[in-house]
């Protein structure tokens, strides 16, 4: 349910001009900072004696990734 309602909040937005887009990016971009704090949030409540697990490293993968993804829509506009 949740993905359909992203999905159609995402059709909505108008793109039809390069600064409607750029808006449009900035918004993603902010969206998925919120999402790699929440990632980082995660991570850092896993106990110490944790650290060497899957759960650690996929966590820390997925923050290294969205930080990836930031810098690529960054570097788009």
């Amino acid at each position: 349910m949740f993905f359909l309602n992203l999905n159609s909040f995402f059709s909505s937005i108008d793109i039809s001009s390069r600064p409607k887009r750029r808006k449009a990016v900035n918004l993603i971009i902010s969206t998925l900072h919120r999402i790699r704090s929440e990632e980082e949030a995660y991570r850092d409540r896993i106990p110490f004696n944790l650290s060497d697990s899957i759960a650690f490293a996929n966590a820390d993968d997925s923050i290294d990734f969205i930080s990836d993804a930031i810098l690529v829509l960054s570097d788009a506009y």
